[in-house]
């Protein structure tokens, strides 16, 4: 008896998934469940300008579209509620291993973009391999695998880029 109970004690205890940590955080109203089929989408119930986006092509391509900041709040005006690293993590579990490669499109502002100017930008002058894996979406994509960034598009010049598209794969 005393095993069972221990047992249950233990089972209980075990850490969630991050997609089971985002599902809870929809049951109570913190977030808005949105996702179907190939989308996963969840955004903040009172304001539909932030939310996190990811969407499987049938190729295995990865898209993501994350909107966690108030573009108008600076740097840090980011929303709680929309922890990145978690709603990496449960887009990942909500598609599991039929992700081929994870997509980076960055145009116009964004910190991925403004990440990787500044790091082919002089004095550092990395090779745009090296800066596309320092940005956000380069670390989270590296850490779950897709450590191999592959260009597609690259607008523009060390420093000013443009548009960058960028292919991480396994």
């Amino acid at each position: 008896m005393l095993l069972v109970l221990l047992g249950a004690a233990m089972a209980s205890a075990a850490p969630q998934s991050a997609l089971d940590q985002v599902r809870n955080r929809c049951l109570t109203g913190e977030l808005r469940w949105l996702s179907s089929g190939e989308t996963y989408k969840v955004e903040v119930p009172d304001s539909s300008l932030f939310s996190v986006e990811g969407r499987l092509e049938r190729d295995g391509s990865l898209y993501l579209d994350f909107r966690t900041r108030d573009p108008d709040g600076g740097p840090n005006a980011r929303v709680p509620a929309l922890r990145g690293r978690e709603q990496f993590q449960a887009i990942l579990e909500h598609f599991d291993r039929r992700i081929k490669r994870v997509m980076g499109y960055w145009v116009a502002e964004g910190d991925n973009l403004e990440t990787f100017n500044r790091l082919t930008a002089p004095p550092l002058s990395l090779p745009p391999a090296e800066a596309a894996l320092q940005t956000w979406t380069g670390r989270q994509a590296s850490s779950a695998g897709f450590g191999r960034p592959r260009f597609e598009e690259l607008t523009g010049t060390p420093g000013r880029y443009i548009i960058v598209q960028v292919a991480f794969e396994r």
